[in-house]
């Protein structure tokens, strides 16, 4: 009988992607030396929270990003643009939104399992919290996003529905899903004129806070020109950059990603050291391996590219790959 293998929903979704992307990534084990700036910025929001979820502080995240922030080179910190000061108004201003509802988490491992999924294959998981909500125990699963996603995405977020069935199968009764979303896109400061007054524009994407510091800060006494967009933004709150949807999860929900996410860790199980390439113009540019399959397909030496752009992943996972793979979900 073959070894039982054990797989996550990062390592299904990879493999579902393109089986020569789950080559690089899970056999021979190499990831980008340099993040994608969403799953950079995505990481640390989702491990600030992660941190203030289990301590009520997140300070030390904070602390360990402007220590790196300043060892930057100068194209990275281009690249990624002020992650110091854009995570501090994000998480802070999330905590302002949903700080109190920290007594109502119920702790529990971060990584859990593994729970098997056929004779062959098990799985892990790696979740935020479990909460109390009026559906009962639940879910919360923070996701971030650039823009804050419609309905469709929702549908199509089969992680959630799989980590349902796995925490029930430990355990943990758990009857609904939160997605906590977090925009990491932070409010726009507004533009300072030449005439030394703030810019009007009414669609402008900012909040209450930002928009008032700059106001007082460049025109306070002409707070009373400012009242009609303030007023507006006041109402708004944080809704632009803050979302929560809860959704009740039956049994009919589960058994259609179970039996999915089963066939995947079987092919898993069986060809994953047999790479296939899934060349389309539509992965291949959103693909973290583009330049090594670039250089494979015009007959180029890949030796350097690995080199210079990739690293071994368990480098990553000393450093925290773990977060960085779910903020990429």
């Amino acid at each position: 009988m073959s070894d039982i293998i054990t797989v996550s929903y990062s390592e299904i979704k990879r493999w579902r992607f393109c089986r020569q992307a789950h080559f690089y990534n899970y056999v021979e084990g190499i990831i980008p030396r340099l993040k994608a700036k969403p799953l950079k910025i995505g990481s640390i929001v989702h491990n600030s929270i992660e941190a203030w979820a289990k301590t009520g502080k997140w300070d030390n995240i904070l602390k360990s990003v402007q220590k790196e922030y300043k060892g930057m080179f100068e194209e990275e910190r281009e690249l990624y643009g002020d992650i110091p000061g854009n995570t501090e108004r994000m998480v802070s201003g999330y905590l302002a939104r949903y700080g109190d509802e920290r007594k109502h988490y119920k702790l529990v491992e971060e990584s859990l399992g593994p729970v098997p999924l056929t004779k062959r294959t098990q799985f892990k998981l790696r979740i935020d919290r479990l909460t109390t909500t009026k559906a009962g125990l639940t879910l919360c699963e923070t996701k971030t996003a650039k823009r804050l996603p419609e309905e469709d995405i929702r549908i199509w977020d089969l992680q959630t529905i799989l980590y349902v069935w796995a925490l029930r199968e430990l355990g943990y009764p758990v009857k609904a899903i939160l997605w906590d979303y977090v925009r990491t896109k932070p409010p726009t400061v507004p533009q300072v004129l030449k005439n030394g007054t703030i810019s009007l524009k009414k669609d402008i994407d900012t909040d209450y806070e930002t928009y008032l510091a700059a106001v007082k800060s460049a025109c306070p006494d002409k707070m009373a020109d400012y009242k009609e967009i303030l007023n507006r933004l006041k109402e708004e709150g944080t809704s632009r950059y803050y979302k929560r949807v809860l959704l009740p999860v039956n049994d009919r929900m589960i058994e259609p990603v179970l039996a999915d996410a089963r066939m995947s860790s079987l092919e898993i199980a069986s060809f994953r050291h047999i790479p296939v390439r899934n060349i389309s113009g539509f992965t291949c540019p959103r693909c973290f391996y583009s330049s090594l399959c670039h250089a494979a397909l015009r007959g180029l030496d890949e030796s350097f590219i690995r080199e210079r752009e990739y690293m071994d992943r368990k480098e990553e996972i000393e450093y925290g790959g773990e977060e960085a793979e779910e903020a990429e979900d």
